[in-house]
């Protein structure tokens, strides 16, 4: 993981954003920190965390990309963007 990033600070921001709770392995990334967590349930998640100082209007249009894909209805294995409880 990252400086700073602790697993235990990831397992408490994925149940406080989230509500997700389970098991956070490692996943190999050329910049940002990326998690596959396995919830308690079975579904399971990819955990991107950006890297300090990325450019917040690359990282909106990365979302808006994946949310237009499912919008479109495209098949395919694309992944989905997963809101937090507070809607972000």
């Amino acid at each position: 993981m990252q400086p700073n990033t602790t697993s235990e600070h990831v397992t408490t921001a994925l149940l406080d954003h989230y509500g997700i709770t389970g098991e956070v392995d490692a996943l190999p990334g050329e910049v940002d920190l990326n998690l596959r967590v396995t919830a308690a349930d079975g579904q399971r998640y990819v955990l991107r965390v950006h890297r300090a100082g990325a450019d917040p209007d690359e990282l909106d249009l990365e979302a808006l990309v994946l949310e237009h894909v499912t919008a479109v209805g495209t098949s395919g294995g694309f992944q989905r963007i997963v809101r937090s409880r507070a809607g972000e």
